[in-house]
This record gives structure tokens, C-alpha cells and sequence, in this order.
């Protein structure tokens, strides 16, 4: 299987956003996001890491009543609401623009 190639901070954007207008499923988020989260593949991008970090999380879901078990994908509530997400992603891209982060290649 070829090498994906690195992600850009405005791929996750790009991505995050389909999250929330419901473009992009949140499993199909967590798959586009796995091979750097989950493999061997690096990010040299802190932001861009970060954010795949929580694509790679949104697909969590609470299996049980009591909430004390959640997975990622399949039936059950989502961990992250919408607006948690949405929320997320502004916080996410205030900090892409701090300066310590927007000198960086591939600003948000």
C-alpha cells in the first residue's frame, strides 16, 4: 500500500468542517486519520498533529446507559456533540494563529 501523503492544517480544516455539515461522516474522518494517529507516520506540523489527533477521536461513541465505556465507531451516543466539535475547531484554529504556531507551514 502506498505512503498517504502528509496531511496539511487545511486538510484537517477542510475535513473537520465536513464533520460538522455532515459532509464527512465521523468514521469516515477517523479512517482518513488513523494511519498518522494510529501508525508509524509522522506529522511534523504540531497544529496539523493536533487535529488529527481529534478527527481521529470524533467517531467515539458511549456503548453503555451508564456511560463509563465508550468505542470508536458503531451504535451508541457520540462522545463529542456537534457543538463540542464546532467548538473545538475554533479553539483549534485561534491556536494556529497564535505566533508560535502560524510561522509554521501550512497555516490554518
Amino acid at each position: 500500500m502506498a505512503t498517504p501523503e502528509e496531511p496539511t492544517r487545511d486538510a484537517v480544516a477542510r475535513m473537520w468542517r465536513g464533520v460538522l455539515d455532515g459532509t464527512i461522516s465521523r468514521d469516515a474522518a477517523h479512517e482518513w486519520a488513523a494511519p498518522w494517529v494510529e501508525g508509524e507516520l509522522l506529522v511534523e506540523d504540531v497544529m496539523t498533529d493536533s487535529a488529527l489527533q481529534h478527527l481521529h477521536g470524533f467517531d467515539m461513541v458511549w456503548v453503555d446507559e451508564a456511560r463509563t465505556i465508550v468505542q470508536h465507531g458503531g451504535a451508541g451516543t457520540p462522545v463529542h456533540s456537534l457543538a463540542h466539535i464546532e467548538i473545538t475547531l475554533e479553539t483549534w484554529r485561534t491556536n494556529c494563529d497564535s505566533p508560535s504556531t502560524s510561522s509554521k507551514p501550512n497555516g490554518c
